[in-house]
């Protein structure tokens, strides 16, 4: 499928549409190892409660760390604690403050959500040289520095 017209040579409707491939390809794998009900961001948030068992993740560290909205963060982590994935516990320090926790379930949604964003990245990578995948990582840092950038410089104006 082309672009639609006018659109052929705009960055933004193209990775748009590389995020939405992306993410069909996520949800399929998903679905082959029985989860269809995880997301890519449910997914990402069950990897970064796992990888960081060391530290307390709050709904503040999942806006920063997946640049999203504090309004998406607290639709995605209710959905996630209605289906038994996560739970929202007090910390001992700070009593307006719950962290999220992994449950059991959860654990093993985010082992097999890890299978299916590996067979996704494995799909993207393979499309790919080596030499070719570091230059497009290269490229959307350059993007990413640049579109923060543009940001940071209107929050300074007057």
């Amino acid at each position: 499928m082309t672009e639609p017209r006018g659109c052929e040579n705009q960055i933004g409707p193209r990775i748009k549409r590389l995020g939405h491939a992306m993410n069909r390809s996520f949800m399929e794998h998903a679905r082959e190892n029985g989860i269809d009900e995880i997301t890519v961001i449910s997914g990402r948030i069950m990897g970064l409660i796992y990888h960081n068992p060391d530290r307390d993740i709050f709904q503040k560290d999942v806006e920063e760390a997946f640049h999203i909205t504090r309004s998406s963060v607290t639709s995605v982590v209710q959905l996630m604690e209605k289906r038994g994935y996560i739970t929202r516990e007090p910390v001992p320090y700070d009593a307006r403050l719950k962290k999220l926790v992994l449950t059991g379930q959860g654990r093993e949604a985010h082992d097999r959500a890890m299978l299916a964003l590996t067979a996704t990245e494995a799909t993207a990578a393979s499309a790919l040289t080596a030499e070719e995948k570091a230059q497009f990582m290269r490229l959307c840092d350059k993007l990413i520095a640049a579109m923060e950038t543009e940001k940071k410089a209107g929050e300074d104006r007057c």
